[in-house]
């Protein structure tokens, strides 16, 4: 990452403890600090698990709420949704 640029700060979102370490570990490691993981009061992106147990609701009432922030989508299934970003997870 260019040093004079700061970090994307990202939310996540349906992630179980270790989930979001990995996230949070993967953000600052392989994509060289391109991205931080902040609570979601400062956040300008949002990353949700889709797969997880709760993760379907959590996106549902998200959506909900019309917040005004990129969104990617986590997921093996194929999901179509509306200006959202999608990423399909390696099996």
């Amino acid at each position: 990452m260019d040093k004079t640029k700061s970090p994307l700060k990202v939310a996540l979102y349906g992630m179980d403890g270790r989930s979001y370490k990995m996230m949070s570990m993967y953000l600052q490691g392989p994509c060289r600090g391109a991205a931080v993981v902040v609570n979601d009061i400062h956040a300008e992106c949002d990353i949700f698990d889709a797969d997880t147990i709760n993760g379907q609701q959590l996106l549902q009432e998200h959506l909900a709420n019309k917040v005004q922030r990129p969104l990617i989508v986590l997921s093996l299934h194929e999901q179509q949704q509306e200006k959202r970003y999608r990423s399909k997870k390696a099996c």
